[in-house]
């Protein structure tokens, strides 16, 4: 994927999140797609994002619940790493009693940013381990807090998920949704 700047499609919508980096221009910050990026980019379709991608010089490639292609659907993953079965794994522990076990995992899914979007927020509506689903939660913090773009795509499972008559699930769901409100001054 040299060079293709990553487009995250919203399943539920036809709405996207681009890869980007920011740039300061006196008192704003403005966004431009790039490969390099390590902040995101919201587009309402994904043909406005693929024209704006196309305007910077670059390609792109859709990235869609773990599975990478580029612009002409072919799969473009290293074939001998098969991604899907490491994200499972690492799921599958984060309930694990064992707390080195569950933040080890915890802290590797978080570097799949928002490509795992779809699939944390499946998880963590379904899950109905309480320690599970609190390890979903602290991995979307980190995933948030290393891309403040994503809230947009976690808020409203952060939102239901508070709701639990769960007390260990309701508050770090709560702490979760405090840290996003933080944000809003940075």
């Amino acid at each position: 994927m040299v060079n293709k700047v990553k487009i995250s499609k919203n399943n539920n919508n036809n709405s996207c999140l681009v890869q980007a980096i920011s740039i300061q221009k006196k008192d704003e910050i403005l966004y431009v797609p790039s490969p390099f990026g390590k902040e995101t980019m919201h587009f309402e379709s994904i043909e406005d994002a693929i024209d704006s991608i196309k305007r910077c010089g670059y390609d792109f490639c859709i990235v869609d619940s773990n599975r990478i292609e580029d612009k002409d659907s072919q799969k473009i993953n290293n074939p001998s790493i098969d991604y899907d079965e490491i994200i499972d794994v690492l799921i599958s522990n984060l309930g694990h009693e064992n707390l080195e076990i569950r933040n080890s995992a915890i802290s590797s899914l978080s570097k799949f940013g928002i490509v795992i979007s779809d699939k944390l927020c499946e998880i963590l509506q379904n899950e109905k381990y309480w320690l599970a689903q609190q390890s979903i939660i602290k991995c979307i913090e980190k995933i948030i807090a290393n891309d403040k773009n994503s809230i947009s795509v976690f808020l409203s499972s952060l939102i239901n998920i508070s709701k639990s008559d769960n007390t260990m699930v309701k508050s770090a769901a709560l702490k979760a949704i405090e840290k996003i409100c933080d944000y809003k001054n940075e």
